[in-house]
């Protein structure tokens, strides 16, 4: 079953790594819950805003693809954004699952 997630998102301020990703939907990052539990999302920000080195998202929308995301996505969890290493932290608010 789809899940989607409402996390807070900071990215650190990376002087080593420029990206600028489409608040409008990225699929390009992938969030690591616990120390091997990786799975990819798109995300998209709630007032448009890029993602960006140093920048806090309070409200960020995750769509999970794998249905591993089904077992591993919890409100409450932690987990670390990884974009060719980690750039930054978040943690899960709300999450809902999809009915196909």
């Amino acid at each position: 079953m789809p899940v989607t997630a409402v996390v807070r998102l900071e990215l650190g301020p990376q002087d080593d790594r420029h990206y600028r990703l489409p608040g409008a939907g990225t699929l390009s990052l992938i969030f690591v819950f616990g120390a091997e539990e990786r799975v990819g999302a798109r995300a998209v920000s709630s007032d448009g805003r890029d993602l960006t080195p140093g920048s806090v998202h309070e409200s960020l929308r995750q769509d999970f693809w794998d249905p591993i995301a089904d077992e591993i996505v919890r409100a409450g969890r932690t987990f670390e954004v990884w974009y060719g290493g980690t750039v930054g932290r978040g943690v899960v608010g709300s999450i809902t699952h999809d009915v196909p």
